[in-house]
C-alpha cells in the first residue's frame, strides 16, 4: 500500500515499536483525551475504511470506540484478534458485541471455531496465523545472544479480576517465582521484572526493571517467566527457556489457553534446573502473506 493512500494512529503503548519496526511516518494519539468518542467521529469524516487491533475494554476503550463509531458511521472496519483468549473485548457491558468489526483476522481454526460456536460472527473471518510470530521465525539466525547472559526475564500482566494488579501479587505466583529465582540466583543467574504497561500495582518491587525494546528483550534475557502472555511466545519462537505458570494459579484468569507447548510449568520439579530445548517448527509460516492478503481483500471490497 503507498503511503499516500493511508494514514497510520498509534495509540502510545504501541510508539516504540512502530519506530523500531514501522517504515512509514504515524500520528500519535494523546494520552488520555477527553471525550475518545468525539474524537473518533472528528477523525474519521475523512476515512473510508478502518483497520484496527483490538484490545480488551478494560482500562482503555481506545480501540473498542473506535470500532464502534466506525461501525455508527457505516466505515467498514477491519480488526485482528492476535491471541486465542479475550473474547469479551467484542462486547459492551449490555453483551452486545458493537466492538466487533465488520472483518476479522484471527490467530488460527480453532479461534474461527470458537468464534462461531459463541455465536460471534462478523461479516467476514479468516485465520491468519501471527504475522509477528512468523516474522521472528524467519529472523530467528538473526539471534545475537548465545544464552549465556544469565538473565532471567519476569512478564508480568494485569489480572482484571483483582484491580488488574500484577499476576504476581498473588502470593502462590509470587512465592513460586521466588523461589525459582533464588535457586538460580546459585547458578549466578539475575533476575528482572517487566511490568505490563496495563497493570495497577506491581508484582516485584526488589527486581530491576527492564525497559528493552520489543526485539532486544529477546535478545538480552536467556529465561522467560510468566503466564499467558504473547512475550512468552515469542520468548518460545526465539529458542529460550520459557516457564509458565500452571493453570491453576491464576482462576478464570483466561478463557482459552494457548493450544500447543510453549515451555514448562513452572513447579518445583521440572524448575529446578534448565531443560534441552528441542528445535522450533514455525506453526506461523505464511502469517505475512495470510495477513497482507486480507488487506488487500478488505479494500478492494471497500472501493
Amino acid at each position: 500500500m503507498e503511503p499516500k493512500a493511508f494514514n497510520l494512529i498509534a495509540h502510545p503503548l504501541s510508539e516504540e515499536f512502530l519506530k523500531n519496526f514501522h517504515p512509514y511516518q504515524f500520528k500519535l494519539l494523546t494520552p488520555k483525551i477527553e471525550d475518545i468518542a468525539k474524537f473518533w467521529e472528528d477523525e474519521l469524516r475523512e476515512y473510508h475504511s478502518v483497520i484496527s487491533t483490538t484490545s480488551s475494554k478494560l482500562i482503555d476503550k481506545t480501540n473498542s470506540i473506535l470500532i464502534e463509531v466506525a461501525k455508527k458511521m457505516k466505515i467498514p472496519t477491519l480488526g485482528f484478534l492476535d491471541h486465542w483468549k479475550g473474547f469479551d473485548r467484542f462486547f459492551n457491558e449490555n453483551n452486545d458485541p458493537i466492538y466487533l468489526p465488520n472483518w476479522l483476522g484471527v490467530i488460527d481454526q480453532l479461534t474461527y471455531e470458537r468464534l462461531a460456536s459463541n455465536n460471534i460472527i462478523p461479516n467476514r473471518i479468516a485465520s491468519i496465523g501471527h504475522p509477528w510470530l512468523d516474522h521472528l521465525y524467519i529472523n530467528l539466525a538473526n539471534l545475537n545472544n548465545d544464552g549465556t547472559s544469565k538473565k532471567i526475564l519476569i512478564v508480568s500482566q494485569p489480572e482484571p479480576k483483582n484491580k488488574f494488579y500484577s499476576i504476581f501479587c498473588d502470593e502462590v505466583n509470587h512465592n513460586r517465582v521466588t523461589k525459582y529465582i533464588t535457586k538460580m540466583r546459585s547458578k549466578e543467574y539475575n533476575a528482572f521484572y517487566r511490568p505490563h504497561p496495563k497493570e495497577s500495582k506491581a508484582g516485584f518491587t526488589n527486581l530491576p526493571i527492564d525497559t528493552s525494546n520489543y526485539m532486544d528483550v529477546l535478545n538480552n534475557y536467556d529465561i522467560f517467566i510468566g503466564y499467558d502472555s504473547m512475550m512468552l511466545l515469542e520468548a518460545h519462537v526465539m529458542e529460550k527457556q520459557t516457564l509458565y505458570l500452571d493453570e491453576f494459579s491464576i482462576e478464570n484468569s483466561s478463557d482459552q489457553k494457548i493450544p500447543f507447548k510453549y515451555g514448562i510449568p513452572l513447579n518445583d520439579a521440572q524448575a529446578s534446573a534448565l531443560y534441552e530445548i528441542p528445535p522450533r517448527s514455525n506453526q506461523f509460516q505464511d502469517s505475512i502473506i495470510s495477513g497482507r492478503r486480507l488487506i488487500n481483500d478488505f479494500l478492494e471490497s471497500v472501493k
